[in-house]
């Protein structure tokens, strides 16, 4: 046996979590500075009205001051370290090259795309080494049209390359970044190693924006940190950015993200072709504020999204819908798109009113997801809904693979509020005929996980609730204490799916945290589950206790076939076959109803299916304090019913200690122990090459008491 423990024990790897990247972005007060020595190109001027060729070469030679907005210019402008001071759009329609220049003043705009610079740019634009320091104020009422507010340009309409740029003024409108406001074509963007450090509000919009959708809210808008939002084919990158300016979205349920607010796109899997959003190296250190789907990176963003090695340390709130430390939601509508999210470290608290909330990632659908390599190291203040150290919720129609994660924050969620916590993933919703499945590898959760509500909370090591799906979960490590006023695992609280497809494999699990729930189900690994079960070579080493119903070490129990009136349910077509394999419980259990070292109880209800118990070995006590009714106690499992194949224990052991205690006096109900299995209501059962090495006390003096060794 201790051959078995030590395989076991080496089959769980070793976390070895790579740290996000250090950044490479400029200090904002150096942007809009040359070197000493620095030699300009092109022609000198003391004034732009001397810039009389609008495709022409220039560079300035003092500091100037533009009252009106010119019409339009194609060329090279080298600002030569100098400051240009403006009351309106430096320039209305821009392409070409901007460099080593400062904006200050300030902007407004009525009814159009505005920004310091430019309102909009129409070709190719370059923008390397330019401070914005004029505050800008957009559009903010209902218009026919959307308008666009940034720091520097308002619309961006043709490829665009942002280089070591900086805002640090406060910008407002309904679409609103601190460089561009609008991304909007089929064309590359690029940001690299810009800085914002100014607020980017829509403080003053209209609540009632005709734009809204009542259950999409309006992703056409969104306040970012470099850019409000993107749409159409363009392939976004950022790059070494920074946000340390706070985005406060008040009104009209407008995504909000530290470098990106939104990505939207046409619901359609031909039209997405060729769009994406980078973003790398990338950090978020301000409070950000939203009204809908809100992240220290991004907001909501419905294109093919790769996150590697960003970071966030600000305060996410969200007033209406999910929240993440790093994304907010990601999804396409009904199209399963790439996604990959690598090497990221959250460590700011995330605050979620209702919806979903991940210390990574609040919110997917409908995609291929990839998340690896990534830590949370966030508290999390949430009122409603699934919380995640990881992910908040996976709602998937296509295969996606969390591996090598870490959660080491506490998390819990608000006195009497519904809603799944986990280490890794709150809740999962996936498709049950897909031929990959979804996948949770190499993880680990330290935090202290709670829910809080009285019989809609599951909580878990790695997932709170599984709803649907066929799910791996391996090589996994839980050592938080879990805690649910309902169901709650080590491992997984409940595995609920689709009653003949649905199944779950757990293999080479720890479980050393403290698990308690104060109703539903308790166990080490998982606590219950509907469809087809697989648990293999898992440990638990925690205190196992559930205040009122059934606990084990290992596994809790399975839909019962039975009603409380004894009649067959609607579920009785169920399948819902389990193994039990190579596992070993160290860990002491306390419960009510039944209580198992390894299983709590075992049933099958499609007659084809069989329950199995093998190679596994129980070390722990187990022991129930009980007031009336019937309570079933055992070292191994205890309580079976149903199945037609070879049900049964096969080479099992038992050392712990069996203790129930009742109250002196005439009782109402029956005490059942074993050293095995405490009862089963099937005629095919086997139990072969078992033992039991574990003492049985029954302490009670008016109570009917069954024993058997």
């Amino acid at each position: 046996m201790k051959k078995l423990i030590a395989l076991i024990l080496s089959a769980v790897m070793l976390l070895t979590l790579v740290p996000a990247a250090v950044l490479a972005a400029p200090a904002a007060d150096e942007v809009g500075k040359v070197a000493t020595g620095y030699t300009p190109a092109g022609k000198g001027i003391a004034s732009i009205a001397e810039a009389t060729d609008p495709a022409g070469s220039y560079y300035l030679t003092a500091d100037v001051t533009v009252e009106v907005t010119i019409p339009a210019f194609t060329g090279t402008l080298d600002g030569n370290g100098h400051t240009i001071t403006v009351s309106a759009p430096l320039f209305g329609e821009l392409s070409g090259t901007v460099k080593n220049l400062t904006i200050a003043g300030t902007v407004s705009a009525a009814s159009e795309n505005t920004g310091a610079l430019a309102k909009v740019s129409t070709g190719a634009l370059v923008l390397e080494n330019v401070k914005n320091t004029a505050n800008v104020t957009g559009v903010l009422k209902n218009e026919s049209t959307q308008f666009a507010t940034g720091g520097l340009v308002g619309q961006a309409n043709g490829a665009l390359t942002v280089t070591n740029c900086a805002n640090t003024a406060t910008v407002t409108g309904q679409t609103a970044g601190g460089f561009v406001g609008f991304v909007n074509g089929d064309f590359a963007a690029t940001f690299k190693g810009c800085v914002n450090a100014g607020k980017v509000t829509n403080a003053g919009a209209d609540s009632a924006n005709k734009f809204v959708d009542e259950v999409y809210g309006n992703i056409y808008f969104g306040l970012g940190g470099v850019v409000g939002t993107a749409n159409g084919k363009a392939t976004v990158t950022f790059e070494d950015c920074k946000n340390a300016g706070h985005i406060e979205a008040l009104t009209v349920k407008v995504p909000s993200g530290g470098i990106l607010g939104s990505f939207h796109v046409i619901d359609n899997a031909e039209k997405a072709v060729g769009m994406s959003v980078s973003f790398k190296s990338c950090e978020n250190t301000a409070l950000i504020t939203g009204t809908w789907q809100t992240g220290g990176i991004g907001g909501w963003i419905k294109a093919p999204t790769t996150a590697d090695g960003c970071k966030n340390s600000g305060k996410i709130v969200s007033t209406a819908s999910y929240c993440g430390g790093i994304l907010g939601r990601i999804n396409p509508d009904n199209t399963p798109l790439v996604h990959t999210i690598k090497n990221c470290e959250n460590s700011g608290e995330i605050s979620g009113a209702t919806g979903d909330h991940g210390g990574i990632l609040g919110y997917s659908t409908h995609l291929n997801l990839t998340i690896d390599n990534c830590v949370n190291k966030g508290t999390f203040s949430c009122v409603k809904g699934n919380i995640g150290g990881i992910v908040g919720n996976i709602n998937s129609k296509a295969s996606f693979t969390i591996k090598n994660c870490l959660n080491v924050a506490d998390l819990t969620t608000a006195e009497g509020q519904s809603g799944c916590v986990a280490g890794i993933i709150g809740k999962i919703t996936s498709d049950p005929n897909l031929v990959n499945k979804a996948t949770i590898s190499n993880c680990k959760n330290t935090g202290k996980l709670t829910a809080n509500h009285d019989s809609s909370s599951w909580g878990g090591g790695m997932c709170g609730y599984i709803a649907n799906g066929n799910v791996d979960v391996i090589d996994v490590v839980n050592e938080g204490d879990v805690y649910s006023k309902h169901y709650c695992a080590g491992i997984v609280g409940r595995f609920g799916g689709d009653k003949t497809k649905a199944s779950i494999n757990i293999t080479n699990a720890i479980n050393s945290g403290k698990v308690r729930a104060g109703k539903g189900d308790s166990a080490g690994i998982l606590a219950f589950s509907v469809g087809h079960v697989k648990i293999v070579s898992c440990v638990n080493t925690g205190y196992i206790y559930n205040e009122t119903s059934r606990a084990a070490g290992i596994y809790g129990a399975p839909l019962d076939k039975y009603d409380s009136d004894g009649d067959k349910t609607a579920d009785a077509k169920c399948t819902n076959s389990i193994l039990i394999d190579k596992c070993i419980n160290f860990g002491d259990v306390k419960g009510f109803s039944r209580i198992g070292g390894i299983s709590a109880a075992l049933g099958i209800i499609d007659e084809k299916d069989s329950y199995v118990i093998s190679n596994s070995v129980n070390y722990g006590n187990v022991t129930a304090d009980v007031t009336s009714g019937n309570h079933y106690v055992s070292g191994i499992t205890a309580y079976a019913w149903g199945g037609g194949g070879a049900n049964g224990l096969f080479n099992v052991q038992n050392y712990g200690n069996i203790t129930v205690t009742a109250p002196e006096g005439e009782y109402a109900g029956e005490i059942i122990t074993a050293g095995l299995i405490a009862y089963y209501n099937t005629s095919k059962y086997n139990v072969q090459n078992c033992l039991n090495a574990g003492k049985i006390d029954v302490k009670t003096s008016g109570a009917k008491v069954t024993t058997f060794q």
